[in-house]
């Protein structure tokens, strides 16, 4: 599994994400699913990802590239933060979250791998993410309002949709 993933990101630099799993219904056919940092992969990548792949495969083996499916998670509801750090805990919040989603490094520097496919979002981690930006004093959230769980093909994808209240 760990070569396809190798192979994936090779052969295009937007692919972030991959699940790899042996075919249940296919002897010797092994599913490749792609995802960048924003969702599924386009459809570029995946030309490029499995021409690259193709080409390296066992006599053996087949291999199925695809786009991961896109799963939408809105994160609404109200930030509370002080009053003189409201224009960058925005901004703040907004990179939290995209790294926590798609992967990358959050406000404070902290690495995040991203959200694997058919992984889950949990609500807690949200809450982190939003909490841990300078400024930030509470969170009430209207969406989601428990972890989400994503499908075997999924990724998810990030909406904003936060009211920024200073206190």
């Amino acid at each position: 599994k760990q070569v396809y993933d190798l192979w994936a990101k090779t052969a295009d630099t937007t692919v972030t994400r991959t699940k790899v799993t042996a075919s249940l219904l296919i002897p010797g056919q092994v599913d490749v699913l792609l995802a960048g940092p924003s969702g599924p992969a386009g459809p570029s990548a995946v030309t490029n990802v499995d021409a690259y792949i193709q080409i390296r495969l066992p006599l053996t083996t087949t291999a199925v590239v695809s786009a991961a499916v896109a799963t939408p998670v809105t994160v609404s509801g109200t930030v509370y933060i002080a009053t003189g750090q409201l224009a960058q805990a925005t901004i703040d919040i907004n990179t939290n979250l995209n790294a926590l989603f798609g992967g990358g490094t959050n406000s404070v520097g902290e690495v995040l791998p991203g959200i694997d496919i058919a992984g889950v979002v949990y609500l807690t981690q949200i809450i982190e993410q939003i909490m841990v930006t300078n400024g930030a004093r509470n969170v009430v959230l209207s969406a989601p309002v428990a972890d989400v769980t994503l499908g075997a093909n999924n990724v998810a994808t990030l909406t904003v949709s936060l009211t920024y209240t200073g206190v």
